[in-house]
């Protein structure tokens, strides 16, 4: 918890740098067209900055609300990841594992860093944690159709987010199908 409120008093310390700037000049536009047309053009997928004009016009269009949405998926990943970890440890490892998984996720420096950047990467973890979140519960469950049903958002939504979110989970995919898990392949 003391890191995660390190990382938010961090998030307006320093000033934005050129990527940032690239997530503003995108994102906070005045009107949505703007935006795709800009997008067209663009290299990345639609989707975070899409999320990020909707925040800009609910949280306000500054450098601060573009790094808290940052923060905010960085500790709701951090929770998840924790959360996930009690979940397939052994029940004596319990508490220890989601310990140790808890200090790795919000202590580590890689996410301390992304957490305060205006960037799509905490986002992007936040999605294949849920993901991964929804694959292992269908694993588990035999006929999970809204599992499989959200596993499929993810999976569109993270590649929609970025393109390392598309390789992962089609790495998943293809490893799914090997294994003959037709459902959480075909899903991919």
């Amino acid at each position: 918890a003391a890191f995660a409120f390190k990382a938010l008093f961090l998030v307006d310390a320093t000033s934005l740098w050129i990527d940032e700037l690239s997530s503003v000049g995108k994102s906070f536009r005045s009107d949505y067209s703007g935006l795709i047309a800009w997008l067209r053009w663009d290299t990345h997928p639609p989707l975070y900055y899409t999320l990020l004009w909707l925040w800009g016009g609910v949280a306000g269009k500054t450098s601060v609300s573009l790094r808290l949405f940052s923060w905010l998926a960085y500790v709701l990943a951090g929770v998840l990841i924790t959360w996930q970890s009690g979940v397939l440890a052994p029940r004596d490892v319990r508490e220890k594992a989601m310990a140790c998984t808890a200090l790795l996720v919000f202590c580590s420096p890689y996410p301390v860093r992304f957490a305060i950047e205006g960037k799509s990467y905490t986002f992007l973890v936040l999605l294949i944690a849920l993901g991964w979140f929804l694959r292992c519960r269908c694993l588990r469950q035999q006929h999970c159709l809204i599992g499989l049903l959200g596993y499929g958002f993810v999976v569109a939504a993270a590649s929609l987010t970025h393109f390392y979110g598309l390789f992962i989970f089609f790495a998943a995919g293809f490893w799914d199908l090997c294994r003959r898990r037709w459902r959480l392949g075909s899903v991919v």
